[in-house]
């Protein structure tokens, strides 16, 4: 510092005129230095790793240190990252000795002042943002007091009957205030934890409100202006080096207003038995930052959750009282049951991935690292990301119920799906290059083979003709004879599997007698009556189903009919 000053000092001229010169070329070089010294390092997060709430971001800073103790601020850091989840490590000739996060209000008194239009939202946000934590704490605190008191119940001498003066009586009663107690207890944490994940909920959208007004109040007063009044949002290092020299400083941290979603595109070739599945995603982020040139890694992990794994309570059996709840079922309405349950041959093995993309599987996520860099601004704006496709054999298969509907519908039954790791989502189905509609997607389900819905077949002709009912009286009782046919024409070029569904009534009364007199070879499911008939057709083919049974019942009553 002494240096500085007598090298300044130095070029001072003898005459009154030059040292005025002199003196404020001092000044200046003075003000130079100073400014120097306090300015930050504009950096910008080279990584994003996109979870499906919330994400984070990566930073590789390279920075010269000087010898001694020192502090390196940069800026450039999201306004709602969470503190707790600042990570920091550095290489060169220097260790880190403290990293801290840091709002910086610059000192504003000089300039002419502007009036917010969001400032006072901004500060009642801020204000309730506050009045949030103070409550999520609270509801922690219930949350382990009962817990807690679980433990001691759970641990009490009466309850395990580990007493001397055990007696029924005294057991019933023991028993008794466990049940009651721990009911309210129980429901007294699932009432907790409802009421802390709307709180965070609601966190979420004042963090991001907050973001956005904080925004427009930018967007009003001024870029400019803006880099002076405006807080700056800082990490601040502190840093012992031996030596000056040159080295990085590495920093991560967590920030909600980030997430992604699943989005499929499924491409059909009915004459080839061929799907191709296009694993998309829809990034938003409205973190406050934009993301110039990151390289994008989409995650299936959630850290918003909990992570501590829960604790199993003692199951008490008890008899109880059943209730039975009859439904009726109108007619016309057709059970979930009917939809087609057969086997496929499809295979998943030969997955492509896009733009390099780099699919890695742990324990209980999956990561997609995309190589290419994107340009994702804070925006809160849907933004495409492409992840892998996939080529798919699948035998495809149709089916209908013209009970219900005259169409008849195309189907692809996926095994082996478990290897996708896919995501619940929407998919927008092309078939034979034609665009299909929007299917969903659900790997949840627990079938070995996954069913996906391509959508109605117009080429598939499906007539079911109207019901004919023939009565006939007996002695002390009534016959009604029903018979209905069912036509399905392959207009195709290509041989096709067809799966039909239709339904015969099943008696609730032992005085209702029914008879099956024809089904055309078709398989009943006798607790349900549905039919099933698996047709294969040759190009132009027409396959013809008779469907006849006939009901006996008392005279003098009335049943309904199909």
């Amino acid at each position: 510092m002494w240096n500085f000053f007598r090298t300044c000092i130095l070029i001072a001229k003898p005459k009154f005129t030059v040292m005025k010169k002199n003196l404020f070329f001092l000044a200046v070089c003075l003000t130079q230095w100073v400014c120097a010294q306090n300015k930050g390092i504009k950096a910008t997060p080279d990584k994003a790793v996109v979870y499906l709430n919330g994400a984070q971001l990566y930073y590789n800073q390279n920075v010269s240190v000087k010898e001694g103790i020192q502090e390196l601020i940069f800026e450039g850091v999201a306004p709602g990252m969470d503190q707790q989840s600042l990570s920091t490590s550095g290489k060169g000739n220097f260790s880190i000795l403290e990293s801290r996060f840091n709002v910086a209000y610059p000192d504003t008194e000089s300039l002419p002042k502007i009036p917010g239009k969001y400032s006072g939202k901004i500060k009642a946000l801020k204000d309730s943002l506050e009045d949030i934590g103070f409550q999520l704490t609270t509801l922690s605190d219930k949350r382990s007091v009962l817990e807690q008191e679980k433990f001691l119940l759970n641990g009490n001498r009466i309850i395990k009957g580990d007493t001397r003066k055990d007696s029924l009586s005294l057991l019933k009663d023991a028993m008794q205030y466990y049940r009651d107690r721990m009911n309210n207890i129980n429901a007294e944490l699932i009432k907790i934890k409802k009421e802390e994940l709307l709180t965070v909920r609601v966190r979420e959208r004042m963090n991001l409100r907050l973001a956005e007004l904080q925004r427009l109040e930018n967007e009003v007063n001024g870029l400019n202006r803006n880099k002076m009044q405006n807080p700056v949002q800082q990490i601040i290092l502190t840093v012992q080096a031996e030596a000056a020299g040159n080295g990085s400083i590495a920093f991560d941290y967590f920030v909600p207003g980030a997430y992604w979603e699943p989005v499929y595109e499924v491409r059909a070739l009915s004459g080839e038995n061929k799907i191709t599945l296009l694993q998309n995603a829809t990034v938003y982020q409205n973190t406050g930052i934009d993301w110039k040139e990151v390289k994008l890694t989409l995650s299936t992990g959630n850290p918003g959750i909990g992570q501590t794994k829960p604790v199993l309570s003692p199951f008490f059996l008890d008899f109880i009282q059943l209730y039975t709840n009859k439904r009726s079922r109108m007619a016309g309405d057709v059970p979930m049951e009917m939809s087609a349950t057969v086997t496929s041959e499809m295979r998943a093995d030969n997955k492509e991935a896009l733009n390099g993309v780099v699919i890695n599987e742990s324990a209980n996520r999956m990561e997609y690292e995309i190589q290419n860099p994107y340009n994702i601004p804070s925006d809160n704006k849907p933004h495409q990301v492409s992840i892998r496709k996939n080529q798919l054999q699948s035998e495809f298969r149709y089916y209908g119920i013209p009970l219900s509907d005259p169409d008849a519908f195309l189907t692809a039954r996926i095994t082996q799906w478990e290897d996708l790791n896919l995501l619940p989502g929407n998919a927008k189905l092309y078939i034979d290059g034609s665009y299909g509609g929007v299917a969903y997607i659900n790997p949840q389900e627990t079938d070995d083979t996954l069913s996906l819905d391509l959508g109605r077949d117009k080429s598939l002709v499906v007539k079911r003709d109207k019901i004919s009912k023939k009565r006939k009286s007996l002695t002390g009782s009534q016959v009604v004879t029903i018979t209905c046919n069912i036509q399905v024409r392959n207009t195709k070029n290509a041989p096709i599997t067809f799966d039909l569904f239709d339904r015969i009534p099943v008696s609730s009364n032992k005085e209702i007698e029914i008879k099956v007199l024809e089904k055309s070879n078709g398989k009943t499911e006798e607790t349900t009556g549905i039919t099933n008939w698996t047709l294969n057709l040759k190009p132009k083919e027409t396959a013809n189903i008779t469907l006849k049974y006939e009901v006996k019942y008392p005279s003098g009553k009335t049943i309904q009919t199909p």
